[in-house]
């Protein structure tokens, strides 16, 4: 009796020392890289999928189980390559179902505009209702009555009495595209690397009905528009993010401008479990001679846009120059080199590096934000890969 009252005490005091994961507020609900996928050791009985980064646990699977999308180089390391016929579910949860305002945002090149091409869809597969849709028109050159221009759709609630749309200007063909759909409750609003798209068509926007439904990427409206046609997408995505709050246009743009380093990466600083900063993550400039210089910038996404760049270190004199980006270490011991400032915005830092005497093959920085936390930044002089 005795033996079990403390190991009941000492089970509850490690209870009391392990930290609980905290509830998150409004910001990432989804966060698809896309670099990697898994195949489970009950293949083809279980799909295949890849992870979701938010910290929500709201992986994606590959379908249809041996036809899967199909990682190959993308814009940030790899990519999903899509044919027309398949697509990444990620299952309900209640973190997924956004509702009153939301924000979609991925790197899309799109290789074919014959039919509809979706891109995110919150409804089930092989019906016509869903709760939001995401899609690009079938293009101009298709004969008619088949021809459109390729604009970009966003739905809300289609096959129910509260059923809206806007359409937006022609998305573009066989090129890397930073798109953005924002939805505050009031205004929809797309981007086009970082550039607003006024609608050009449509009806009043309401916001989508919540639902227990999956949500599909490489999918948008379901229904074929050509005969013989398919409504998923043909092309590549990268780097996909949902999240249950609008960006400003600040945020969109500094996100297109992650676009400027060579790896994203992100950064939980509160230790809650889920990421708070989005941020270019590494540099890859290739083995350069002493004295060599260039100018790279450094972005943040943060989850809470209060947060900025920068961080009065030493408490006097407010942000200075030297107190956005310091040098933490070089690779190997014993090199060096050298960065100063150039200018800053809310959401970045551009800074030059110079190689020194005797060259590194790398440099360490840490940039640092308005809350004194720091994010780790690698400058890879060495050939990538």
């Amino acid at each position: 009796m005795r033996k079990e009252l403390i190991w009941t005490i000492l089970f509850v005091a490690l209870l009391a020392v392990v930290p609980a994961k905290a509830t998150p507020g409004l910001g990432l609900v989804g966060k698809w890289h896309f670099d990697t996928v898994t195949t489970p050791g009950d293949y083809p009985t279980s799909p295949k999928w890849t992870p979701d980064s938010s910290g929500l646990n709201n992986h994606g699977y590959l379908y249809p189980v041996g036809s899967e999308p199909i990682l190959v180089d993308g814009k940030f390391k790899r990519a999903l390559s899509f044919d027309g016929t398949n697509y990444v579910r990620v299952d309900h949860s209640t973190s997924m179902d956004v509702s009153g305002s939301y924000a979609f945002e991925a790197w899309v090149c799109l290789d074919d505009d014959g039919d509809y091409r979706g891109l995110f869809r919150r409804g089930a597969l092989g019906v016509l209702a869903s709760e939001i849709e995401i899609y690009i028109w079938p293009g101009p050159t298709l004969p008619s009555p088949y021809n459109r221009d390729r604009r970009l759709v966003v739905a809300h609630n289609r096959g129910g009495g509260a059923s809206c749309y806007k359409y937006f200007t022609p998305f573009p063909l066989d090129q890397w595209v930073h798109l953005a759909v924002t939805w505050d409750g009031t205004t929809l609003t797309a981007y086009y690397n970082s550039i607003k798209q006024d609608p050009v068509g449509g009806t009043a926007m309401v916001n989508p009905a919540t639902s227990d439904k999956p949500s599909i990427i490489g999918l948008g409206y379901y229904a074929a528009w050509m005969p013989g046609g398919t409504p998923f997408m043909v092309g590549l995505i990268d780097e996909v993010r949902l999240w249950d709050q609008a960006l400003t246009a600040d945020q969109v743009a500094a996100s297109y401008d992650l676009r400027l380093g060579t790896e994203i990466g992100q950064e939980d600083l509160d230790g809650d479990g889920y990421p708070d900063v989005i941020f270019t993550s590494a540099f890859y400039l290739g083995r350069q001679a002493t004295d060599w210089s260039t100018s790279i910038t450094i972005t943040i996404v943060p989850v809470n846009p209060s947060v900025v760049v920068g961080y009065d270190i030493d408490g006097v004199g407010g942000v200075e120059t030297d107190e956005y980006v310091v040098i933490n270490r070089f690779t190997p011991k014993g090199t060096n080199a050298g960065v100063s400032f150039v200018s800053s915005t809310s959401y970045s830092v551009t800074v030059t590096v110079t190689q020194g005497s005797p060259p590194c093959n790398s440099m360490h920085l840490w940039l640092y934000l308005s809350t004194g936390a720091h994010v780790g930044v690698n400058v890879q002089f060495l050939p990538y890969g």
